[in-house]
């Protein structure tokens, strides 16, 4: 019996390569033996042959594209939304600095409707310069008043909560429903807020998004839900408003490794 070892194996593919590039080489010669017309019909051939493979590859690859998306908008479609978030099942630990100061319930401005959701938190400014936050909660409780809002922030820098936040205030129209109203008190017509007012409600945005899990994206001013001017400066001063944005995700930042320091602490 013989035994082949690779040295046989690679005779052997010399031997076919050899003869791969003669068959080639003799398929060409025989092609330049043919008239002219008939050597260029025969290219012609050959290259609409290339030209309709290279079709059918792009075909097939579209083709691929367009069943990924039909998969991916199928899959969107079919996905379950999220539920609602349950207030009342939010942590309601509320921070020392804010002051609750609530309008008295069965008043116009506090309809005492259950928030179910909140999507947005909605800026305002009072409108009124000077005002401080008491002032202004105070007007929202008069009795033929019918606007509110669930916080104020003050001159100085003070918090007063007028709404639960787990109740619907009358400051956002359409978007009452689901979104948390707060209302800034400005010392001028420019409607620009003071460093202490600034402060705190950079604070009191941070706060509010991280206990309802929102980002600082889902704070809106109420000239995106109407198109009133309001708050006026921040309107006016589109850098302003980024700003501000800005602010309140660094501080969510700050916030979240306070706590980390003080629970490596605490272990």
């Amino acid at each position: 019996m013989k035994i082949r070892n690779h040295h046989d194996d690679s005779k052997s593919n010399r031997k076919s390569d050899k003869y791969t590039r003669s068959t080639k080489s003799k398929a060409s010669s025989d092609i330049r033996k043919l008239p002219r017309d008939v050597q260029n019909r025969l290219q012609k051939i050959a290259h609409l042959r290339k030209e309709r493979n290279m079709l059918l590859a792009s075909m097939a690859i579209i083709f691929i594209l367009i069943l990924s998306s039909i998969v991916l908008l199928f899959q969107s479609c079919t996905r379950q939304p999220e539920p609602p978030v349950d207030l009342a099942e939010v942590n309601r630990e509320e921070p020392d600095w804010i002051r609750h100061d609530y309008i008295p319930e069965g008043n116009p401005s506090r309809p005492g409707k259950k928030l179910v959701e909140v999507n947005n938190i909605v800026v305002h400014y009072v409108g009124n310069p000077g005002s401080t936050a008491q002032e202004n909660r105070d007007y929202f409780a008069k009795e033929d008043s019918d606007v509110s809002s669930n916080f104020i922030v003050g001159l100085d820098g003070e918090v007063i909560e007028c709404i639960p936040i787990t109740e619907v205030a009358y400051a956002s129209n359409h978007r009452n429903s689901d979104t948390i109203s707060i209302e800034i008190c400005h010392p001028d017509t420019s409607g620009k807020f003071n460093d202490k007012t600034y402060e705190s409600l950079i604070k009191l945005l941070a706060w509010l998004c991280q206990d309802l899990n929102l980002k600082s994206g889902d704070i809106i001013r109420h000239y995106d839900v109407t198109g009133k001017e309001c708050p006026l400066y921040y309107v006016k001063h589109e850098d302003a408003w980024k700003q501000l944005k800005k602010d309140v995700k660094a501080e969510m930042k700050r916030e979240i490794g306070s706590e980390e320091t003080t629970n490596g602490a605490e272990k």
